[in-house]
């Protein structure tokens, strides 16, 4: 079955903000289908370990090793390479989505008709108060909050932002078959 939405992710030594990436990945339960691509940079911490051992309850996982790293943008060719969905959401790996975030996002794709979409982040401290809020803007997208319903706990946000867009897996002119 292919999946809705494949989830990238680039990594290098980051472990402990992968860890709570993963554990938010891991709890979306929306009944949607998602495909998790991690490339890992030739970390040199635990992160190897981590992705080794990471078995997710509703997501179908790819790991991709760089024995020389790539930069983000060879790990985001290479996250495109392994994609099986008709969009890739790109994620830092620091970053923790609202649980409500790709789901909304598919549906004003699929309701729209539009090819990609951004969003907005939301930047909290260990307060639970909003430092910086910043909307996407421009032409042909979605505009959908990256805030959560509920006030965040600053164990979950303490200095993380929400954030990403929607990318097609194929420009327009190589649709996949």
């Amino acid at each position: 079955m292919t999946p809705d939405l494949t989830i990238g992710i680039p990594t290098r030594n980051r472990r402990e903000h992968l860890t709570s990436l993963l554990r938010r990945i891991d709890a979306i339960d929306d009944g949607r289908s998602y495909q998790v691509v991690i490339v890992d940079e030739q970390s040199s911490d635990d992160t190897p370990d981590l992705l080794a051992r990471w078995r997710p309850r509703r997501a179908d996982v790819t790991v991709v090793r760089h024995d020389n790293p790539m930069g983000v943008c060879g790990a985001r060719n290479r996250i495109i390479e392994h994609a099986q969905a008709p969009y890739v959401s790109w994620i830092d790996d620091d970053d923790l989505p609202a649980p409500t975030r790709y789901g909304r996002q598919l549906d004003e794709l699929r309701r729209t008709g539009f090819r990609w979409s951004a969003v907005g982040s939301v930047n909290i401290d260990a307060d639970n108060v909003v430092t910086q809020l910043r909307h996407a803007r421009g032409v042909n997208r979605t505009e959908i909050t990256a805030a959560d319903d509920r006030k965040p706990h600053a164990h979950e946000l303490s200095g993380r932002s929400l954030t990403g867009g929607f990318t097609p897996t194929a420009p327009p002119h190589r649709r996949r078959s």
